[in-house]
């Protein structure tokens, strides 16, 4: 029985011994938002906890907030969560909000994951990189391994982002029958437009258009377009569908590279025929 007693006495004292440890350690955790690197730093050495919690945010998420790079480095050193959750996003999305390189540069050196996605919109730091426009930023991402084609709760991607203003020049191809001329349109929205001149001296009627990207239908269309002879006619347009982003590829320094090409039927002389061709470009995009 005294046995007894006395390893129940004994696990009540360490038991207390833990809990006067932690809060012991507690006790300092609001220094670690305190916004200056000695009280930060007063914080760690008296063992506060470097993934504390006030109201909602972390220490590290804090000093990304309050754009501190002192503490920023002081918490990284010390082990600080850099892939925690606070108000539903990681610091590295808060920096790449602000634009802010530095900050940045900090949390992905220390292994800041890119393709965490918020609970906000469903955006990785990507989506707000690519959404500013920030060549620097979104190159920096890149080198880090983020992702272009995850998608946000709007099933939006980085890739669409980035692509929805990259202008694809006009393209000329033809025959022994027809010319066609594009106009230049963008990967990301609106449509391209046709132009076709009959090169014969017969009527040429034009029947169906597609475009097609890295050897994807992104779009076509019937047409019934009859063509006077050695005549130039805007037949119509194609839009511009989701399917074209999906054909792009875009390379770690900033390169889409864009194969892309026409094909069109047309009738003759009450002959059936057709004309196709693709060509590629290079378009540096940040």
């Amino acid at each position: 029985m005294r046995e007894c007693r006395s390893k129940l006495t004994r696990i009540l004292f360490l038991l207390c011994v833990v809990f006067v440890g932690f809060g012991q350690a507690n006790r300092y955790d609001y220094l670690l938002f305190a916004n200056t690197y000695a009280e930060v730093r007063k914080g760690i050495d008296l063992g506060a906890d470097v993934d504390a919690r006030l109201r909602g945010s972390t220490p590290l998420y804090d000093a990304s907030r309050k754009n501190n790079m002192e503490i920023l480095y002081l918490l990284l050193r010390r082990g600080a969560d850099v892939n925690a959750i606070s108000h539903g996003e990681t610091a590295l999305h808060k920096v790449v909000q602000f634009n802010n390189l530095k900050f940045a540069q900090a949390l992905l050196k220390h292994r800041a994951n890119p393709n965490i996605q918020d609970t906000i919109r469903g955006n990785t730091a990507l989506h707000y990189a690519t959404a500013s426009r920030n060549s620097a930023m979104i190159a920096l991402l890149m080198n880090y391994g983020a992702n272009m084609d995850i998608e946000n709760n709007k099933g939006e991607t980085p890739a669409q982002y980035i692509l929805a203003n990259v202008n694809v020049p006009a393209m000329s191809m033809e025959n022994k029958h027809i010319r066609l001329v594009s106009s230049a349109f963008r990967v990301g929205s609106g449509s391209v437009n046709l132009t076709i001149t009959n090169l014969t001296d017969e009527f040429v009627t034009i029947t169906y258009g597609a475009l097609y990207m890295d050897g994807n239908l992104v779009s076509d269309q019937s047409f019934s377009k009859k063509i006077p002879p050695r005549s130039s006619v805007a037949v119509g347009a194609l839009p511009i569908t989701s399917a074209a982003y999906e054909s792009v590829s875009i390379k770690k320094g900033g390169v889409a590279s864009i194969k892309y090409g026409f094909a069109i039927e047309y009738d003759v002389a009450g002959a059936d025929d057709s004309l196709y061709k693709s060509t590629k470009t290079e378009v540096q995009i940040w």
